[in-house]
């Protein structure tokens, strides 16, 4: 999945090791891949600096689809969905 700079906030567990087990779990219980689990917890944390500097739900999801080659629009919407849930849930309603 995506690569990027991970934002800090204050209301994101973004230093959370079981937060980033339970993320990766829910990755893997919802059928997606990653070659590496480092990578996919930055991608998920990057999901939520993406949103917290204004971008909405389906833009950040279209990020994801195009900068994972291969990986469709419903498989970045579960990415999206999956990383907002466990690093930034305050943003689920966005």
């Amino acid at each position: 999945m995506l690569a990027g700079p991970a934002h800090a906030d204050p209301d994101t567990n973004t230093d959370d090791t079981n937060t980033d087990e339970a993320f990766l779990a829910s990755l893997k219980q919802s059928g997606l891949t990653y070659g590496s689990s480092a990578r996919a917890v930055a991608a998920g944390q990057t999901v939520c600096g993406l949103m917290d500097n204004g971008k909405s739900g389906i833009e950040v999801i279209t990020y994801v689809q195009k900068n994972n080659p291969g990986v469709t629009l419903d498989d970045a919407a579960k990415f999206v969905a999956i990383a907002a849930n466990q690093y930034c849930p305050k943003r689920l309603g966005l």
